[in-house]
């Protein structure tokens, strides 16, 4: 059952947009399709897709696909069952604002989803694209607040399991261990080198990424010879494939028609 409350200062369902999570266009649709249907299924509620900028704003990362261009796509709109319902709305400005007016969160991982279980509202992290580090919600396993289309369109929200708020450092200041922690860490530092941990993802390009990694995160504080290297080879080959990838979905066929469950 939903965990959810619906309310007159609470009624919303606010979807935290991402610029590239999804990334496909065809994902894009199928996740607005499923907002959709949640708006039909709810009509005295809103939907509210919350995009990270208004119109022309500057983002950290280009946004391809934009929700609020892709509905008002007529193409789009067509493929979403046409007239869309009136309590589906697009809008931006703070997520504080938003929650305040939120019965419920809906993401693939936006780090909106942490201020919605701080302030104690339940969430969807939408998991129809799989839970892998490219989509950035890893860290969301056993947090119990994966869910499905039918999850979406349902609003069936949740808050998160104890076990993984415990270990996501949601508890109280009296289980604070970091302190001490890090005063260990600084006396093992002072007498030894720190061991590396083996790398789990972003496996791919060896020493050659790890040199441009490092270059990249320090900046003119990094003066090795690697990492200035890795900068001549590495920002020519990103530029090809970000290029490519361009090239491929503007001459990519059009994305498969939303079929409406409901």
């Amino acid at each position: 059952m939903p965990d959810i409350l619906l309310g007159e200062t609470r009624g919303d369902l606010v979807f935290a947009a991402q610029a590239k999570v999804p990334s496909e266009r065809d994902e894009r649709i199928r996740l607005l399709g499923w907002l959709v249907d949640a708006a039909r299924r709810r009509p005295t509620h809103r939907v509210v897709v919350k995009v990270r900028a208004a119109r022309g704003e500057a983002q950290t990362h280009a946004e391809t696909f934009d929700f609020a261009e892709l509905l008002a796509d007529p193409v789009v709109r067509a493929q979403l069952g046409g007239t869309l319902p009136a309590n589906l709305v697009v809008e931006d400005g703070p997520m504080a604002a938003h929650l305040e007016r939120a019965a419920a969160l809906v993401t693939v991982s936006s780090t909106a989803v942490l201020e919605a279980i701080a302030g104690g509202i339940p969430a969807i992290l939408v998991d129809e694209f799989g839970v892998r580090p490219k989509l950035i919600n890893t860290v969301f396993e056993g947090s119990g607040l994966f869910g499905g289309a039918e999850d979406l369109a349902a609003w069936t929200a949740r808050h998160p399991a104890t076990s993984w708020l415990d270990d996501n450092y949601f508890h109280g200041r009296q289980h604070d261990d970091w302190p001490a922690q890090l005063e260990e860490l600084l006396r093992r530092r002072a007498t030894a080198p720190s061991a590396l941990r083996a790398r789990r993802y972003n496996l791919r390009g060896g020493a050659l990424r790890r040199a441009f990694e490092r270059k990249r995160m320090l900046g003119h504080h990094d003066r090795s010879t690697a990492g200035t290297l890795s900068v001549v080879v590495a920002l020519p080959a990103r530029w090809v494939v970000r290029r490519a990838r361009r090239i491929r979905r503007r001459f990519a066929g059009p994305a498969p028609e939303f079929v409406d469950a409901a």
